[in-house]
């Protein structure tokens, strides 16, 4: 398995809402960067991401909870 490149992963971590400072602001700069990579990378990964709650298994509330 490769390695992520530093682009990869910031576009990855933005789109789960993990950066802050100083990497959200390098991340926002390389999404407006607007590149044909950058782009198909951005795609792919809130493509992924919009599926991720349907993998959560449902919870169950405990039966002592309406008491």
């Amino acid at each position: 398995m490769s390695e992520m490149s530093r682009e990869e992963e910031l576009i990855l971590l933005y789109v789960l809402g993990a950066l802050e400072g100083e990497e959200l602001e390098e991340a926002e700069r390389l999404i407006a960067s607007n590149t044909e990579e950058t782009r198909r990378m951005l795609a792919d990964y809130e493509s992924v991401a919009s599926l991720l709650p349907y993998a959560a298994r449902p919870a169950v509330p405990s039966p002592d909870l309406k008491k």
